[in-house]
C-alpha cells in the first residue's frame, strides 16, 4: 500500500514541477520514500511491537 501511495504522490510531484512547485514537489517525493523505507527499517525490528510502531499512526 506505501508504494502505491508512494506512486500517487510521484505523479502529483511530477506535475508540480510542470508548475515551478519544486521544493514541494521534492517535499512530496521524500515523504512517499519515506513510508517504505520506515516499513523496511521497522521489519528489521526483532520485537512485534517495535515493528507495529512503525506501521501504526499515532491517531490509531
Amino acid at each position: 500500500m506505501s508504494i502505491e501511495i508512494a506512486n500517487e504522490l510521484f505523479d502529483i510531484a511530477d506535475e508540480l514541477d510542470v508548475k515551478h512547485y519544486h521544493r514541494f514537489a521534492e517535499q512530496l517525493r521524500a515523504s512517499g520514500l519515506s513510508m517504505s523505507n520506515n516499513i523496511a527499517e521497522g521489519s528489521g525490528s526483532e520485537f512485534k511491537n517495535e515493528f507495529n510502531y512503525f506501521l501504526i499512526s499515532p491517531e490509531d
